[in-house]
This record gives structure tokens, C-alpha cells and sequence, in this order.
């Protein structure tokens, strides 16, 4: 197993998942002295950054090569992109990811739109901008500016702006017409986020709620505080539905915003995300079913027996509470977030990643960033 990516968030737990699943597994990253380095990985290859798509390709190329790689998990949205356009189809390998056509019905941020009209799933009111000029009316605001191109290519889509008057929103769409990227102007929904993570094989589907209960940035930003618990039905009908609209066999997580008892589509990613080492602890082991849905194993997929869980990423939290700090409207207090990093690590029934004493590294790694300075939180 190659994991490609292993700076990112959800690295730690997928490859201590599959190691323990009984997996040789390789990691790939841009190097760094502590960020990308977990015990689970048996070596650990330095790879160019997906900006230069045919170097980055190449690099993955080899590394299967030497290593005889029967599969690839990518961990980054670019990466996956990236290895989803650019794979070859009579590649040794096999990629723990979706099929092209699918990855742009649900990746792609125009894509999805046309997906969930089709499928009969709400989402925010949402307009394509390209060089051409509008697709439709743009939505009321506030509502955010999010780019929909580049992805395929290596570019990470980055985060979502905020805009609440109209002047700002024209100025970020121009920024971004002008330096030839496509975007999307998409209403706020104002509710509760949900996670919709799921395993689909044999037209069966194993699944848990999330539910966000802090992110940083706020309202931008990735979850950094959640509940992981038994999936509410109304989530579980729309969720499934979705995926069940394009086919898709395999992992990932949907994203939803809950209004009114309505759940409005808005984010989804093919890939695992930082909170995985929650997902793993509550019941669903996704990067061990991703690999063997990939490999054609057909694992038996039965409803999940969830462990109800309160997940806090240190990185997010940290960021979080420097933000704090530093005056930003988190809407928490200092104390407060500092309190329930604390608890995370003490409580039972609740999980501070990456905090792991048989893989130390990570947290090592987490640490290290916070002491340098304010710094992004990704997911």
C-alpha cells in the first residue's frame, strides 16, 4: 500500500489502519523533519508537489514500481485529482478512489450541482462564473465565492471566501476570473453541519453522523471539534441517495448543512479527511474498507454498532486558540477551547488526535507547527 500525502491530517490513522489490517505500507510526502513521519510506515519516499502534475505522477509511477504497489490511497484533494485524471488505466496498480466520471459528478464543484438537480437533492442556491459571465442569478448574500477548477490539474481548491456585501464578492470573482480559474457563488445556509462518512460495496452501505460542533476558521473552516454518533434518518436517506445516484463503490464523506430539518448538500470528498482516526474508533473503518472495495475483495458491509464519540483535532484546536488569542470572533473562549483540548486527552468517550503513544511522532509534529506561529488549519 502506497499513501501519498502522509503531512496531511489523516495520515497517522490510515496508515496505522492499514498496517494493523495487515498491510505493507509505503508513505509519500514533500518532505519535512517531523510533519508526514509515522512508526506505520515502513519506508517513506519524497515525492515533487502536484503543482507539476507529470513530475508528481512519475514520482508515484516509481514508487509502485520498486515497491510493488498493489494500491495507491491519496490523502490530499489534490492528489486525488491529480491521480484520478492522470493515472494510466493499464497502470500494476489500483487507486482507493473513484472513477473518473464520478469523481466529476461529485467533486467537482459544478459537477455536484448538476448531480444533486438530476438526483433530486437540495443545496444552497449556486451559480457557475466563468469567463463567459454568469450561469443563472446570483444568489442572496452572504454567500460564498469557491473555486471549482484546477483540482484535476494539481491546484489545491483552497478555502471558501465569505463575502457579505456585493462589492467584496465582485472583487474576489474578478480576482479569480482573471487568473483563469472557474468559480462558484453559492448562498449560506445558516444550520447545523453534518458529515455523511460512508462504505458502499455490492449496492450495500455502512455509515455514522458526524456532527460539527466547532470549526476554524469559523463558517471557512474544517471541523475541529465533532460528535461522531448513529446516523439521523433523514441524513442517512439523502447521504445514500447520493451516493447511490452516480453508483459509486467505494469511501468517502459527504458533507450537509441541516436547516429546518432539511439537509442541503454543500461539500464532498472522495478521500479521508482529518478526522478519520474518529471515524476508525466509532465503528467504520474506512481506510481498510476503501482498500478492499479497491482491490475487488467485496467486504461484508453491515449496519454500523456506532460508538458515540467527541473528537477533537489538536492541530484545529490550536489554531483555534491562538486565534482566540489573538482577537478573532472565534465565538469561544480562550479557556473553554483550552479546557476541552484537555479533557479530549483525559475523558473517556472522547479522542484527541493525533495523540497516540505508540506513534508519537505526529503530535510531535503538531507541537512543534503551533510553536512556530499562527499557521492554516487543513483538513
Amino acid at each position: 500500500m502506497l499513501v501519498v500525502g502522509t503531512a496531511q491530517p489523516s495520515a497517522a490513522a490510515t496508515a496505522r489502519s492499514l498496517s494493523r489490517a495487515g498491510y505493507r505500507v509505503i508513505g509519500a510526502w514533500q518532505g519535512g523533519r517531523l510533519a508526514g513521519r509515522t512508526r506505520y510506515c515502513e519506508k517513506l519516499y519524497r515525492i515533487p508537489p502536484t503543482s507539476d502534475a507529470a513530475m508528481f505522477l512519475a514520482a508515484v509511477n516509481g514508487i509502485c514500481r520498486i515497491e510493488r504497489v498493489d494500491a495507491v490511497m491519496p490523502l490530499a484533494e489534490e492528489m486525488l485529482g491529480v491521480l484520478v485524471s492522470g493515472r494510466d488505466p493499464a497502470a500494476a496498480w489500483t487507486l482507493v478512489g473513484p472513477s473518473p466520471s464520478v469523481f466529476h459528478a461529485l467533486c467537482n464543484k459544478a459537477g455536484l450541482l448538476q448531480t444533486l438537480v438530476t438526483a433530486g437533492i437540495p443545496s444552497p442556491l449556486s451559480v457557475v462564473v466563468t469567463g463567459n459571465g454568469l450561469n443563472g442569478s446570483l444568489p442572496p448574500l452572504p454567500s460564498y465565492v469557491k473555486v471549482v477548477s484546477g483540482v484535476e490539474g494539481g491546484s489545491a481548491s483552497g478555502r471558501p471566501y465569505r463575502v457579505a456585501d456585493a462589492s467584496s464578492r465582485d472583487e474576489i470573482v474578478a480576482a479569480h476570473l482573471a487568473s483563469g480559474r472557474v468559480v462558484l457563488v453559492q448562498e449560506e445556509v445558516d444550520g447545523q453541519l453534518w458529515r455523511f462518512h460512508f462504505a458502499r460495496c455490492g449496492g450495500r452501505i455502512a455509515h455514522l453522523g458526524v456532527m460539527t460542533l466547532a470549526d476554524y476558521p469559523p463558517r471557512i473552516g474544517e471541523s475541529t471539534m465533532s460528535r461522531f454518533t448513529t446516523t439521523p434518518p433523514a441524513l442517512a436517506e439523502v447521504g445514500s441517495a447520493l451516493v447511490e445516484a452516480v453508483d459509486f463503490e467505494g469511501v468517502g464523506s459527504l458533507g450537509f448543512v441541516e436547516r429546518n430539518g432539511v439537509f442541503y448538500a454543500h461539500d464532498i470528498n472522495l478521500r479521508m479527511l482529518g478526522s478519520i482516526a474518529g471515524t476508525i474508533a466509532a465503528g467504520l473503518d474506512l481506510p481498510r474498507l476503501g482498500v478492499e472495495i479497491a482491490l475487488g475483495r467485496e467486504p461484508v458491509l453491515t449496519p454500523v454498532n456506532v460508538r458515540d464519540l467527541h473528537f477533537v483535532h489538536l492541530h484545529g484546536e490550536l489554531a483555534a486558540l491562538r486565534g482566540t488569542l489573538r482577537g478573532e470572533p472565534t465565538g469561544r473562549s480562550a479557556r473553554k477551547i483550552a479546557a476541552g483540548i484537555v479533557l479530549a486527552a483525559l475523558l473517556p468517550g472522547r479522542m484527541l488526535y493525533p495523540l497516540d503513544v505508540t506513534d508519537p511522532l505526529p503530535t510531535l509534529a503538531v507541537l512543534a507547527k503551533a510553536a512556530r506561529g499562527p499557521a492554516q488549519y487543513h483538513a
